[in-house]
């Protein structure tokens, strides 16, 4: 019995924060816009996520599942076969979905109701099953990142502190904002899933017209909340990587490394390039040792930048993304630098364009987007010249295991001692 009572105590106990968090805002009368965030929010108040309800809804979900505990009484071999049904169920409903669209697009149907009955029923019957399959696959996942961080060192009483704790569910936006005159993150405000292209870009002109910044809106694949946010896709391999990029930053939450994460860019970066590391070398492990059959297929180098920023065509083989990323990254910069702020933006256009042109469909390339998808610096590319990722990646290589880089950044409180750290092997 001391086993369940642990699990409860520390579950309980690593809610408290969420909770707190909850207190405030619900406790909050009154709103000011002081800072570049709120005059964004006075913007986007109508198109805003509502944690909240996520939130209770995410965690009572979670408190079913442990009490079920399904996973407990099934064989690591039935947890692998159990995922890949799930996977097939949801390649199902993504071919009934594109079929239904079919049926309502075709001008020949007649009757697109009529002809779709069967297909609709369908649809619904896989939905249901998809529904109750869910919370048993999002536990096994869990529990397989988990294994990996307790042979990393992240357990106490044999329960990884804090625990892995996930939720499929379709992922917030984020409305990034940056001056015109340099590449920074001033605000990252998250909306409402499935915003229209019509919505994203009338939010992106009137922030720009009001605020005279550089405004993108970007897809996130997770979130970190508690439980987290992840999106659903039938790539294991990514969904593992990125429950242990999450975790980590609520590992990283009562670090001194994660409290700093607000406080400047270098620190986010550092924030956001650790986690990038840890989710990759756990992510490979998690697939390692329980989806063999898809190790062989795991990317050596982080996957290719358009599959995230919307691109729609597959790339030349002898275009290189990151070089030429990081080339338009580099000489934004020094345009800005020169206070040529027209003439960086009609570079950007143009670099965009030659993008599509190589099959790299980006809508919008501006100072936001280098702002946020800068901060993921594990690889080169949308970073440029920022010595901040190389930093954290020198660290990370100098260390021998994944725990014991991620036990040593999270104690960095600036990128002068990440440096130090880096330059004097700093993981021991």
């Amino acid at each position: 019995m001391l086993k369940p009572i642990w699990r409860r105590l520390l579950y309980g106990l690593t809610s408290l924060p969420t909770i707190f968090a909850l207190l405030l805002v619900l406790s909050s009368d009154s709103f000011a816009p002081r800072t570049m965030t709120d005059q964004v929010r006075l913007i986007t108040a109508p198109y805003e996520f509502e944690f909240i309800s996520w939130t209770a809804n995410a965690v009572w979900a979670k408190v079913l599942q442990f009490s079920l505990g399904e996973e407990r009484y099934l064989t690591t071999s039935a947890w692998h076969d159990l995922v890949l049904d799930y996977n097939d169920l949801l390649n199902r409903i993504s071919a009934a979905e594109n079929e239904l669209t079919r049926v309502f697009s075709d001008p020949a149907v007649a009757d697109p109701m009529a002809a779709s009955a069967a297909l609709r029923a369908e649809l619904a019957g896989l939905r249901r099953s998809q529904s109750g399959r869910q919370n048993l696959v999002e536990s096994i996942l869990q529990e397989q990142v988990s294994a990996e961080l307790r042979a990393q060192g992240f357990a106490v009483g044999g329960e990884v502190v804090p625990p892995v704790l996930f939720r499929f569910t379709p992922i917030p936006m984020g409305l990034i904002v940056s001056p015109r005159d340099a590449i920074r993150q001033d605000a990252n405000v998250q909306l409402l899933p499935g915003l229209t292209l019509e919505q994203q870009i009338a939010l992106e002109n009137e922030t720009e017209r009001r605020l005279g910044v550089s405004a993108l809106v970007v897809p996130f694949g997770g979130l970190g909340t508690f439980p987290t946010m992840i999106m659903e896709t039938t790539y294991t391999s990514w969904v593992v990587e990125a429950v242990t990029h999450e975790w980590t930053h609520i590992y990283l939450y009562l670090t001194p490394l994660g409290m700093g994460y607000e406080t400047s860019p270098e620190l986010r970066t550092i924030n956001e390039t650790a986690a990038s590391l840890i989710g990759k070398a756990i992510g490979r492990e998690v697939v390692r040792h329980n989806y063999p059959e898809w190790a062989s297929a795991l990317p050596e180098v982080p996957m290719a930048a358009a599959s995230t920023h919307g691109g729609l065509a597959a790339p030349l083989l002898e275009f290189d993304y990151q070089r030429e990323m990081h080339v338009t990254r580099v000489e934004t910069d020094r345009l800005l630098g020169l206070g040529m702020i027209d003439e960086a933006e009609a570079y950007l256009e143009q670099r965009r364009r030659f993008f599509a042109e190589h099959g790299h469909i980006i809508r919008r390339l501006n100072q936001a987007f280098f702002a946020f998808y800068g901060t993921y610096a594990d690889s080169p590319g949308e970073r440029g010249e920022d010595p901040v990722g190389p930093a954290v990646v020198k660290l990370f290589e100098q260390c021998p295991t994944a725990g014991a880089f991620l036990r040593v950044v999270s104690q960095v409180t600036s990128f002068a001692q990440l440096q130090q750290m880096a330059s004097g092997g700093g993981c021991g």
